[in-house]
């Protein structure tokens, strides 16, 4: 029996579709491009160390690798595409110039940051395919829209985690599994093998994608059970090659990067635990804060058109055969991945990001059916769904193109040039995007001396007749154990000691971690005036919660989508104090 007698037509998209589809794509690109480097290489964001430290390793050519315990934790197919680009100067031939040097201690960041913000706009497209199944072209266009300008995804996309890059990839398979549903075609198996094993290999995530393909398999017509397990063995074979490929600590066991273990309830996955004990169904209230803090909008249309086609079926009315085919081979996807995350108390808001682009279908699915008829009437529907989420991104961008308040702390030091004699000191929480004196180049080592402070390393590296003089005197404050233990105790004789000029701090209030910082701020101004504040908002005394890369272990929460049209910066809450005599 031939199969492409069983396969739905593939649906044509008129010119007009096609080039809205270019434009989605332009505008969803410089949504990622513009302040790709926001915070480097000062503020780096949390788990970016993996990528950094992959993307050195590789370039570098190391051969123990493994030693390196960042060398696992994350798949390796963004950090082998970013060592691809241009690798950064030898210290020996560093430029002069700061701003230059800034920009190549910060490459080994950066150049991760890229290939996920790239990879991140496959979902425009894919999601637009995606809905052609189901939706004409004008709503196919609004759902790529939604998805492509998620405040969820962008916030993600221009970080050197995997998670954005990933939800892309896994969308991709999904895809590719659609078109062995409708073809059996072996190319499509092929791609669909390719898909999930580039999924898999930016993330452990993309092993969900195995179910829509092994349904796409199981549901293609006029194919027999040899067919079926053939191609499902080329699927298996792409994944494992995957493995090879992208996931080489698991096989140095015996190194930090290849920790795995197994037992009382916990599974160690290379620097990943999970705890059999937390799928307790606590995630569900974290996947609805995520999307109700970062992506308010696609919440909201979504939950509307939910509603709408829950209607629809409640009536009684029901897709076509190909339609519910297509849709189980999504759902086969979807629903696993979702479970898991809403059973897993540690779920945190990137988790979410893959169903972005399945909120966005359904929200334009709702829209499309209660659409009045006239051209105009369905065209205002439809700018009015998207305007608000690209009024979001496009703030997001604008922000993340500015300074944020820790450069904006070492500008305001820099306009006041008799301070560069002073004894500054600072909390080693962040870096500060200025050249340091060889003292203090010295004194810091025992804080900053770690590849998660990128500026401090690449400084340190330099030949001295490299370096950017005159330095500053920004001195790190100690934070070791016994600093800690006098921190806890004495904060006053804490502050006293360390004979500062001025102290330049980030603010920790509220219980904040780590706790250990806690009584720092409410002590300082018995030894110091503040002179300035650099917070997120203008003229806010009241909140001292940062708005920077995400809010996983703050005390409290907030809706950071809107958040960005109160915040004229993004980043911490910088305060700087003059030390009293």
């Amino acid at each position: 029996m031939n199969p492409s007698t069983h396969a739905a037509p593939r649906p044509e998209s008129s010119s007009g579709t096609r080039v809205g589809l270019a434009l989605l794509l332009l505008l969803a690109l410089m949504l990622r491009l513009v302040g790709l480097e926001h915070g480097l290489p000062h503020s780096t964001e949390p788990d970016g160390l993996v990528f950094a430290s992959q993307t050195a390793l590789i370039r570098a050519g190391d051969p123990e690798p493994e030693r390196v315990r960042e060398w696992g934790y994350y798949p390796q197919l963004v950090p082998r595409l970013a060592a691809l680009l241009p690798a950064p100067a030898r210290a020996q031939n560093a430029p002069a110039q700061l701003d230059a040097q800034l920009e190549e201690a910060a490459r080994d960041w950066r150049d991760p940051r890229l290939v996920v913000a790239l990879f991140s706009l496959l979902a425009v497209p894919a999601t637009f395919l995606l809905a052609r199944r189901f939706l004409p072209g004008g709503w196919s266009l609004v759902a790529a829209g939604l998805a492509g300008t998620s405040t969820l995804t962008l916030w993600f996309a221009q970080q050197a985690r995997p998670h954005a890059a990933a939800a892309a990839l896994a969308l991709c398979a999904v895809l590719a599994a659609l078109r062995v549903l409708e073809s059996g075609a072996w190319i499509d198996v092929l791609l669909a093998g390719l898909a999930a094993a580039l999924a898999l290999g930016s993330l452990q995530f993309g092993v969900f994608t195995l179910g829509a393909v092994g349904l796409a398999l199981l549901l293609a017509p006029g194919r027999g059970w040899g067919w079926r397990l053939a191609a499902g063995a080329s699927v298996l074979l792409q994944v494992a090659l995957s493995v090879l490929a992208f996931y080489p600590f698991l096989f140095a066991r015996s190194a930090p990067a290849g920790k795995l273990g197994l037992g009382g309830g916990e599974i160690e996955l290379s620097g990943h635990v999970i705890y059999g004990g937390l799928f307790n169904g606590r995630g569900a209230a974290t996947v609805l804060r995520a999307l109700a803090d970062y992506d308010p909008w696609i919440a909201l249309v979504s939950l509307a058109g939910l509603v709408v086609l829950g209607v629809a079926l409640a009536r009684g009315e029901r897709p076509r055969r190909e339609r519910t085919r297509a849709l189980l081979v999504v759902l086969g996807y979807v629903l696993p991945f979702l479970l898991a995350i809403a059973l897993y108390q540690r779920t945190y808001q990137r988790f979410v990001i893959p169903l972005v682009p399945f909120l966005a279908l359904a929200a334009a699915a709702g829209a499309a059916r209660v659409a009045p008829r006239g051209m105009i009437a369905r065209s205002v529907l439809a700018l009015a769904l998207l305007v608000p989420q690209v009024a979001l991104g496009a703030r997001l961008a604008q922000l993340r193109s500015r300074p944020d308040t820790v450069a904006q702390a070492a500008r305001w030091l820099e306009e006041h040039p008799q301070l560069r004699e002073q004894r500054v000191l600072f909390l080693p929480t962040q870096d500060l995007p200025l050249p340091l004196d060889e003292q203090a180049l010295a004194a810091n080592a025992r804080m900053m001396d770690t590849p998660a402070r990128p500026w401090f390393t690449y400084q340190q590296a330099l030949p001295p007749e490299r370096r950017v003089t005159p330095g500053w005197k920004l001195f790190s404050m100690p934070l070791q154990a016994a600093a800690q233990k006098q921190l806890a105790q004495d904060v006053l004789g804490y502050l006293r000691a360390l004979r500062a000029d001025y102290f330049l701090i980030e603010v920790y209030t509220g219980g904040r971690k780590p706790v250990l910082l806690a009584p720092l701020y409410p002590a300082l101004a018995a030894v110091a005036q503040r002179v300035v504040r650099i917070a997120p908002e203008d003229g806010d005394e009241s909140d001292d919660l940062p708005l920077t890369w995400a809010d996983d272990e703050y005390p409290r929460q907030e809706c950071w989508a809107l958040r960005l049209f109160q915040a004229e910066r993004l980043g911490p809450v910088m305060e700087i104090w003059r030390a009293m005599p």
